[in-house]
């Protein structure tokens, strides 16, 4: 190529690369403003709430099912597993799982009114992402914001419940008594106690139902968003 050609072409190239940006499809830039913005917060924030309150009045049905693998922890349910045929097992065993059913629903009736302030929504600097996001958006971002703060409040309840304290000391009693026995029939030290009691497993059950059920109603309520009475709830139906 000889150089007056390859300057036509170098000069050239800049062009062509226009020509082509300038065919393609602009993209659209919704701007809002800042009171259509207040509104989809205060949409947002409602819809987060309805769908808790409706999510949390069906968790009492759901913690009567709660079995033994969704309330134990796994080293506590294999040294259980270990003597479950040992005279009173068994028993303190359902003692501590009818404690566990009983004080989670407990919890659940008497924080039911409280949903509106556990609601922990932080900043939200772009509301119509959530909005205009899948039919359980605003679930998903809860559960960084609201399902840890749910999580801290079960294990405090959990842990100063006296019936829950009884029923696990009952347990461990006969547990720890079994392990020692047999560690000095066959002739091994005695085994370190079991003194603790994990609630992991019972809050993560609570809070994966909470999240299906929230999941759900959230979807319902955007589906019907036009036929309600707030302005911020109908933001989801535009």
């Amino acid at each position: 190529m000889n150089p007056p050609l390859l300057i036509r072409h170098i000069l050239l190239f800049p062009l062509l690369l226009l020509l082509l940006s300038s065919c393609q499809t602009p993209q659209a830039v919704e701007e809002y403003t800042e009171s259509e913005i207040d509104l989809a917060r205060q949409g947002v924030r409602e819809i987060a709430i309805l769908s808790a309150r409706n999510a949390v009045s069906s968790l009492p049905s759901h913690i009567e099912t709660l079995s033994e693998e969704d309330l134990l922890d796994e080293e506590l349910l294999r040294v259980i597993t270990q003597y479950r045929d040992t005279a009173g097992v068994e028993k303190r065993m359902d003692g501590l799982l009818q404690a566990l059913r009983y004080s989670l629903t407990r919890f659940v009736l008497e924080n039911y009114e409280e949903v509106d302030s556990l609601i922990v929504l932080g900043e939200l600097n772009d509301p119509y992402a959530l909005i205009q996001g899948d039919s359980d958006a605003v679930t998903r971002m809860l559960s960084t914001r609201f399902f840890p703060v749910v999580s801290d409040s079960v294990t405090e309840h959990l842990s100063s419940d006296e019936q829950v304290a009884r029923a696990t000391e009952s347990l461990f009693s006969i547990l720890n008594s079994i392990r020692r026995i047999d560690a000095f029939r066959d002739g091994r030290p005695s085994p370190q106690p079991i003194d603790e009691i994990s609630y992991s497993r019972a809050i993560n059950s609570i809070l994966e139902r909470l999240a299906q059920e929230m999941g759900k109603e959230e979807g319902i309520i955007r589906s019907l968003a036009i036929d309600y009475e707030s302005p911020a709830i109908r933001v989801f139906a535009l």
